[in-house]
């Protein structure tokens, strides 16, 4: 045996550190030290941690055996992946009073019970303290750890310390590269991590390809949140990454980082789980990205080089990147932004390292504006493709956080591509889009995505006859529009207040004609109050019934008049012997036959004739 069994010995908490379990021992002991409870005094200046643990597995009063495996994996892995500096949760330490074992690990930068990121400086004396020297309340200066000022965590670092801690993977989609059944080990992913910080690139980048980025929190929150994005973002933001790293090799960097990338990832992705990741890469190893800046004449390039921070709306205009884009990197934590208050306003300054080297993230998430204009389609359109589901890696508007809607360019690109399956050798009779939606569209509910839809898998030919124009510029085949058409619409059913408008009768009156049979129609299926009256039953009310006011505009009289002369002719209004009134005067065909003038009119449909279906 070569630990001391203390006199108060109580056993190590589930996912506690073990070598601050030996400093909880030690304070509750009142020793002066932690190395007072080992017995061979060459280890006592050891600083060997996976020794440590087996040390407390042989003590049956630790009850160190029954520990998760996978706290104990944490101290088997080389001491590279391991922290010198104690960094830890000032909330955990207040609330738990233990020190947790995933602190260890360099790639742990914030505490996922709280939200929140790790601290590895005191906030009164701005000082680190090394990890075996570290007290377990307090910092050297006498500021308890416990109440320690916390920064909360974004969403992407929480989400890569949970795939660090647990395996556990984002939502998974058609755009998550990383399949949920990994089964990759913690040494695989914690050397994962490490591989991605130590060549995704941020304002610190190293020549070299090595990285000390870890080593401290205040670099390792920077180098993560691009870790974060690129390993578990998706296929959008795993390309801008790339993107990133073809810049740099063309920007008088000695090394290729795209070169180094991609060597050190295979070496490291043997697994079937990286497949999606390769097959993306290998995709787009042969694409460059083009980058330039606008230069202010008026000032030297040393000088516009030295100034890091730019206005909000200026670093806007500079980068091309919407202002609410940029609002929201800020609050993500992916840009660095610094308010002042000047005169009682609140100006935002925008972090330039961050934001050029992190320019290809934000350009490739459009907003909903930007990929309507992309696509070429109106914002209801966009709307509607939003709310189908037809963009796997839309992210809806989040109230507090982001008012729009989130969309991958990648995508918008794939999506536009997808409308033409086919090439077009010979289209005889075609129709555009729009026109095709002005004239049909009113009918037919969904026909926009339908149409959409049936170009995507074949059925619908198509092309586009500018590629700038986006949707707008789809030429469809008039032949099999209208085949698609009559398939949705076996029975020409249009809905009342669209057939109003056919009619060319108010909403109101048609609601009359409806509630009182003098038009048939049906319910719709889809549980709304809305009827649907057959385009037989229109015609049929057509032949049947005649609009006064219609009638009265054919003869060139004014309804008026034409009413008093018919009332003399004993002609009387269809509701003249109901129990309700029309807002209408509406007479039956029959009744003009012994009005030899007027019925010339009526008998052929005269009064009708500017109204067509």
């Amino acid at each position: 045996m070569t630990l001391k069994k203390p006199p108060i010995h109580p056993p190590i908490e589930a996912g506690e550190s073990p070598l601050f379990y030996l400093k909880r021992l030690a304070l509750l002991n009142h020793y002066d030290s932690h190395t007072w409870l080992y017995k061979n005094a060459e280890d006592r200046v050891s600083r060997n941690l996976s020794q440590l643990v087996d040390y407390l597995t042989e003590e049956d009063w630790t009850k160190q055996a029954e520990q998760d495996e996978a706290a104990l994996r944490i101290f088997q892995l080389e001491n590279f992946h391991l922290v010198k500096k104690a960094r830890f949760c000032p909330i955990c330490i207040s609330e738990d009073k233990i020190w947790r074992a995933t602190w260890h690990l360099k790639t742990s930068v914030t505490c996922v019970k709280h939200e929140v990121n790790l601290v590895d400086v005191c906030t009164t004396c701005c000082a680190d303290t090394d990890l075996f020297k570290a007290k377990l309340h307090e910092c050297v200066c006498g500021a308890p750890y416990g109440v320690q000022s916390t920064v909360r965590a974004s969403k992407q670092l929480l989400e890569l310390q949970r795939f660090i801690e647990d395996g556990a993977v984002p939502e998974q989609n058609r755009e998550q590269l990383m399949p949920a059944d990994h089964e990759l080990t913690l040494e695989e992913r914690v050397s994962l991590v490490s591989l991605f910080s130590r060549l995704t690139p941020n304002h610190d980048v190293k020549k070299t390809g090595t990285s000390t980025k870890l080593n401290s929190m205040q670099q390792a929150l920077d180098a993560l949140q691009d870790v974060a994005r690129g390993l578990l973002g998706g296929k959008a933001m795993f390309i801008a990454l790339l993107g990133v790293l073809q810049k740099m090799g063309g920007k008088g960097h000695k090394v290729d980082q795209l070169t180094i990338f991609y060597r050190s990832f295979y070496k490291e992705a043997k697994k079937a789980c990286f497949q999606r990741y390769k097959d993306v890469l290998e995709a787009e190893i042969t694409k460059r990205s083009v980058y330039a800046t606008k230069r202010n004449s008026l000032f030297s390039e040393e000088t516009i080089n030295g100034n890091v921070w730019l206005p909000l709306k200026v670093a806007s205009k500079e980068y091309s990147v919407a202002v609410s884009k940029l609002r929201l990197a800020t609050k993500e934590g992916l840009i660095a932004c610094d308010r002042q208050k000047k005169g009682g306003r609140t100006f935002s300054l925008i972090y330039r390292p961050h934001l050029e080297t992190r320019l290809s993230f934000l350009l490739e998430q459009l907003n909903a504006t930007e990929a309507a204009i992309l696509l070429g389609v109106t914002k209801s359109q966009m709307q509607l493709m939003c709310n189908s589901g037809v963009f796997l890696s839309a992210v809806p508007p989040e109230p507090g956080r982001c008012s729009h809607w989130r969309i991958a360019k990648s995508e918008i690109v794939e999506y536009l591509k997808s409308l033409t399956p086919k090439k077009v050798k010979l289209m005889p009779k075609s129709i555009l889009l729009p026109v095709a939606m002005k004239k049909y569209g009113g009918d037919i509910p969904n026909l926009f995505l339908t149409i959409l839809q049936e170009c995507r898998v074949g059925n619908l030919l198509s092309y586009l006859d500018d590629e700038a124009l986006g949707i707008r510029g789809l030429v469809l085949c008039h032949r099999d529009l209208i085949s698609l058409i009559k398939r949705i619409t076996p029975d020409h059913h249009i809905s009342a207040t669209r057939m109003a408008g056919k009619l060319q009768l108010h909403p109101e009156f048609m609601s009359q004609l409806v509630k009182h049979k003098l038009i048939k129609s049906y319910e719709t299926d889809n549980n709304s109050d809305e009827r649907v009256i057959p385009l037989e039953f229109a015609h049929k009310f057509k032949t049947r019934f005649v609009i006064g006011a219609k009638l009265a505009n054919v003869l060139e009289m004014s309804p008026r008049d034409l009413y008093r002369h018919l009332a003399e002719l004993g002609i009387m209004p269809f509701d003249h012997d109901k129990n309700y009134k029309l807002r209408s005067k509406l007479y039956q065909r029959y009744q003009f036959v012994d009005a030899p003038m007027i019925y010339a009119y009526v008998r052929n449909l005269l009064d009708w004739n500017d109204v067509s279906f």
